[in-house]
């Protein structure tokens, strides 16, 4: 729970403050990951002007390639919150559902419903959020909506319904994605007086595509089948990886052991790890590594060779990239 002074929940004798994703700020500080937000209040990142969007109290992603060594603890936000996960996975649970999030998951957790991300930790992942609040803290309260939220009332009406009754995730429609994309790329660019009605314009586009994902039902059965059976492929070839580290592969060479396009493997591994395939296989290779000198004490030459390293140079540069000492240093420490 966020330490401020603003409570902004009671649930019997517990008080919910808003959460200033401390962990996260701090991460960025220390180079850990890219992450960009506005906001107001005491939420992370750049601040709106006090008569800039207030409804909108916090926008923002981060994205980082390397796994963390933090998490967001339980917390309860003032306005509903959208979160997504563009690319790579998180752990994400609510009070009543724990999940994995995946790549093209759309999770919605109204004011109500405490949640946390990490299981403890985060991991590699690129992930947007925005909270807007609605005026209710309570199911039972009345929704206030800003006045730049052009929707008909019977169709707001069918919005409320959808968040109370669904506060887990629901995979997206590509014309979804469109929507938060925009969104996530208004957030990463500067700050102008174009850039407050832009996010308006595409919140409510948000809105109107969230509505027509209710209506239409996702993808088709078809297109769901086939980006099922080339995510399956991949989650086993992943799996299968770490047992074959010694194959001098490459982009081509993994996208053919799936039997897909270097295109469609490479978009899916980025979806699934916020990596490209030969930066994933480098992280792999180096795990492997650290267990082999830590354990067996194999000398560093032959584990570069092992890990198909073209050099034992390379591997020690690579090596020390990732976990800051030498391979010879980290053998030390055993």
């Amino acid at each position: 729970m966020a330490k401020n002074t603003l409570h902004i929940f009671r649930a019997g004798s517990e008080q919910w403050e808003i959460d200033t994703c401390e962990p996260l700020k701090q991460a960025s500080e220390e180079g850990g990951l890219l992450y960009r937000a506005y906001g107001h209040g005491p939420y992370p990142g750049d601040k709106f002007a006090t008569d800039e969007l207030p409804e909108i109290r916090n926008i923002g992603f981060w994205d980082c390639s390397e796994s963390q060594h933090w998490g967001l603890d339980w917390h309860r936000n003032e306005g509903i919150e959208f979160t997504f996960v563009l690319h790579g996975s998180v752990d994400f649970e609510t009070s009543n559902h724990a999940k994995k999030l995946d790549a093209g998951m759309l999770a919605i957790t109204p004011p109500w419903v405490k949640h946390k991300l990490g299981s403890p930790t985060i991991g590699p992942s690129k992930l947007f959020w925005i909270i807007l609040d609605v005026q209710v803290r309570r199911p039972n309260e009345t929704w206030v909506w800003p006045d730049w939220v052009i929707l008909e009332a019977s169709e707001l009406a069918r919005i409320e319904e959808l968040i109370q009754s669904n506060d887990f995730a629901i995979p997206v429609s590509k014309k979804l994605l469109t929507s938060i994309e925009k969104l996530q790329d208004l957030v990463e660019h500067q700050h102008t007086p174009e850039h407050i009605s832009q996010l308006k314009v595409s919140v409510n586009q948000l809105l109107i595509d969230l509505l027509e994902h209710d209506a239409q039902e996702q993808y088709t059965v078809a297109e769901n089948t086939s980006l099922n059976q080339s995510s399956k492929t991949i989650d086993i070839f992943l799996h299968e990886l770490p047992n074959y580290l010694s194959i001098p592969w490459t982009v081509e060479s993994m996208a053919f052991e799936c039997g897909m396009g270097k295109t469609a493997f490479t978009k899916i591994i980025k979806q699934k790890t916020n990596k490209t395939p030969m930066q994933h296989l480098n992280d792999v290779r180096l795990e492997a590594a650290a267990t082999l000198l830590q354990e067996s004490g194999t000398l560093v030459k032959e584990v570069a060779q092992q890990m198909s390293y073209r050099s034992s140079e390379y591997f020690c540069k690579c090596f020390r990239k990732k976990f800051g000492i030498s391979p010879s240093q980290f053998m030390a420490k055993r």
